[in-house]
């Protein structure tokens, strides 16, 4: 193999290397957001009109009526921002994104961006105590 090979070879393989670490990275970010969230400490039961529970899985996230499929991650300074597929109620999926971002070490806000059927300002929830 000649050096320029060589040199190609290596270049691709650290850009492998980087691209992978970024990919862990936003997975193990987006991670600490896993679980169930309150809007009404310390209640983390959903009663309409009062309290919403917000359930974040690694692929999907879902509270009152509201239901969403999670891809592409991008991680920034305190958050994710997701592409994703929502529905409210019976409406068809419509594709925009969402972000979470974190408030305290147990409060993230989510907004939703691109949906005609909610506002954008982000809501805050508190981390459900585990049981």
């Amino acid at each position: 193999m000649s050096l320029f090979g060589t040199t190609r070879r290596i270049i691709s393989l650290a850009a492998g290397a980087i691209g992978l670490a970024c990919a862990a990275h936003t997975a193990s970010a987006a991670d600490t957001f896993l679980g169930k969230w309150t809007s009404n400490p310390p209640r983390c039961e959903q009663l309409n009109g009062e309290v919403d529970v917000l359930t974040v899985t690694s692929s999907e996230l879902s509270f009152y009526e509201i239901g969403c499929k999670l891809s592409k991650a991008k991680r920034d300074h305190d958050g994710v921002r997701y592409a994703a597929r929502c529905y409210k109620g019976g409406s068809p999926e419509t594709s925009g994104t969402l972000t979470i971002r974190r408030q305290s070490p147990d409060t993230i806000a989510l907004a939703l961006h691109g949906f005609g059927w909610t506002s954008e300002d982000p809501e805050t929830f508190h981390r459900c105590a585990a049981r």
